[in-house]
């Protein structure tokens, strides 16, 4: 809007050609960046479907993996265990299984009373 507004008046104030020409680059700049900010919001999305879809899918195929080797192997198999669902692991740092930290001991000696 307010590059043409001023280009429409360059013709009345030619010194500010090159400010308007600054302006003018400068929105093209800005335009590009949003489309190329819109193509990638678009491909993250995609990606994170599929990501999505194939977890659903490997634990499908994990499931029936389990299913046929509990059928051609039994139940009591030693191999069972490794196909068993695993519990995910938490991000970050498990905070319950630190130990509590050691009271420090006081710089400070405690003062006997000398009555």
């Amino acid at each position: 809007m307010l590059n043409a507004a001023l280009k429409s008046h360059l013709s009345e104030l030619p010194e500010l050609a090159h400010v308007q020409a600054e302006l003018e680059q400068l929105i093209d700049i800005a335009k590009a960046a949003e489309r190329e900010q819109s193509e990638l919001r678009g491909k993250l999305q995609r990606a994170s479907r599929l990501r999505r879809q194939m977890e659903i899918k490997s634990l499908d195929l994990r499931q029936r993996l389990a299913e046929e080797l509990r059928g051609k192997l039994g139940s009591d198999s030693q191999v069972l265990p490794l196909c068993s669902p695993e519990p995910r692991r938490a991000r970050g740092r498990d905070r319950s299984s630190t130990s509590p930290q050691p009271e420090r001991a006081s710089p400070f000696q405690p003062v006997s009373p000398s009555h």
